[in-house]
């Protein structure tokens, strides 16, 4: 089978409205061999390539060029082992090359004067930015399935990844003092201006789980982890345990304990909020660590309505994050200052929160998610389900503890559809939330640049000076640097109600099924 996508609003559309508009191809391949004897040989393989592209055409203030490759093949044996067993081998590969290109005046770091005359000339940020980021995976996978009886069954098995990652880019102009934390990919004053680091690692896992069915109502699930990286030098045991009782024909609890384990690596933030340039003493670093401890309780009420109530509790240790300016580093960045004594009140003297990683936080999460469902099936036209979810999660990081960045207490999220005679849905869906963790100002700063025209004669082009408008007012912005203050503030909630309608094509069958989603991080 092969299959192939195009998007098509960089074809037509863009020649009509004259603004660029992102590109989208892929091409997709799968072949199997059936060797028999309950043996089969499958490969599939896949390749895609995005642009987007935003021009000067509509906005002169900015530019940006987003392409991003991906590909991968994966070669797997499936074979049966007498009556009870089976095995499946993988070989596969993988690639994703994604490249940023940006130019911007951004409103983000949105200067104005002390002066209501000079607010208007304010200046806003200037940067261009280049970056890159290569992900490259080999891996090998072998998993074995027995069931020696219908109440013991099996799953287990072992994977190796080679991964190749490096992550570079150049950074030229303004950074953005709106944003707390320095490592903010959101040009944070700690990024450097030119980078090129490259991780190579090896990680090895292999787990063992049981699936044990006590009796008809009760079955039990024990499982254990084992993974070890080369690039933390650490080995790991997580354990894992879970079962399930079924009271009568309507009640159904389950419950379940975790422990959860994650080695750095460029592959798993590269749309992180924030960079840390793993690089930097890898060697110290520790896997993170999560505690899951979740249970449910699950109830079939009348007329084909499900009601199930689920509380969940995390903890988090040996957090990544970024390491604070020592005394030293924080000194030699205030004496690159260039600051009149007057103004000296206006310029931040804390340390700024750097790249280098550190195992530095902890945390935990915790919550609970109710969830009422009826799917559309039989003879009932409607269907609908109705989730609310309600969570708490804090991290413990540079001795203050706050929420993590994407805390969200309260959720609602209620989906509904009728079907109208035999080819026809229509359907509705909404959503309600309360705001993410932001940081107030706390007070005002000065507006730093770098004196590159040298505007006060001394010959020092790299010093850090005021920024000042035409009429030599110096420049302020809302001062966000307090650690203090980081995520002590919320902003507003929002909602959205999105309708739709489709017409089902003859013999197409509905699968009534829901999902609810968690918002908590």
């Amino acid at each position: 089978m092969v299959s192939t996508r195009r998007g098509f609003v960089d074809l037509v559309p863009e020649r009509v409205t004259g603004v660029t508009l992102p590109s989208f191809y892929d091409l997709q391949a799968r072949a199997v061999w059936r060797t028999g004897q309950g043996r089969q040989v499958t490969l599939v393989g896949s390749a895609s390539r995005e642009r987007s592209r935003s021009t000067g055409a509509v906005n002169p203030d900015a530019s940006q060029t987003t392409r991003t490759r991906n590909g991968f093949v994966a070669l797997t044996f499936n074979s049966t082992l007498g009556l009870r067993a089976s095995s499946r081998t993988t070989l596969s590969l993988s690639r994703i090359d994604d490249t940023l290109d940006a130019f911007e005046l951004s409103l983000d770091n949105n200067r104005g004067a002390n002066t209501l005359a000079s607010i208007a000339t304010g200046e806003r940020l200037a940067f261009q930015l280049s970056r890159g980021a290569q992900i490259d995976d080999v891996s090998v996978r072998q998993q074995l399935g027995l069931s020696w009886s219908p109440r013991h069954v099996i799953d287990a098995g072992a994977e190796l990844h080679r991964l190749d990652t490096r992550w570079t880019w150049q950074i030229s102009g303004d950074r953005s003092l709106l944003q707390t934390n320095g490592s903010s990919i959101r040009l944070g004053q700690s990024l450097p201006a030119t980078l090129d680091s490259s991780v190579d690692s090896v990680r090895v896992g292999a787990w063992i789980q049981h699936r044990w069915q006590v009796s008809s109502r009760f079955a039990l699930q024990p499982g254990l982890r084992i993974d070890h990286s080369r690039l933390t030098q650490a080995t790991t045991a997580s354990p894992r345990l879970g079962g399930t009782v079924a009271l009568g024909s309507s009640w159904r609890v389950d419950a379940a304990a975790r422990l959860h384990t994650q080695t750095p690596g460029y592959e798993k933030v590269l749309q992180s909020d924030h960079f840390l340039d793993l690089s930097l003493g890898n060697a110290r670093l520790r896997p993170e660590r999560a505690w899951h401890f979740v249970s449910g309780v699950e109830r079939l009420l009348l007329a084909g309505v499900t009601l199930r109530l689920d509380a969940y509790y995390k903890r988090f240790s040996d957090l990544i994050i970024g390491r604070l300016e020592s005394d030293e580093e924080r000194l030699a960045r205030l004496s690159t200052y260039d600051v009149p004594t007057a103004l000296r009140a206006y310029v931040p003297q804390g340390p700024c929160i750097t790249v280098t990683p550190i195992n530095g936080g902890r945390g935990d999460a915790r919550g609970l998610e109710v969830l009422v469902s009826r799917p559309a099936q039989g003879g009932s036209p409607v269907g609908a389900w109705v989730a609310y979810s309600l969570g708490r999660s804090s991290r413990t990081a540079y001795g203050l503890r706050g929420p993590f960045d994407y805390d969200r207490r309260h959720a609602l999220t209620a989906v509904a559809t009728v079907r109208i005679g035999e080819r026809y849905d229509v359907s509705a869906t909404g959503r309600w939330a309360s705001g993410l963790p932001q940081t107030p100002a706390s007070d005002v700063r000065l507006s730093l640049g770098p004196d590159e025209r040298d505007s006060d004669g001394d010959g020092d082009r790299a010093e850090i000076v005021p920024l000042r408008n035409p009429a030599g007012d110096p420049l302020f912005q809302p001062d966000l640097s307090a650690l203090a203050t980081m995520n002590t503030a919320r902003q507003p909630g929002f909602g959205r109600f999105e309708p739709a309608s489709r017409t089902v094509r003859s013999g197409e069958a509905s699968t009534g099924r829901y999902t609810s989603t968690s918002s908590t991080s």
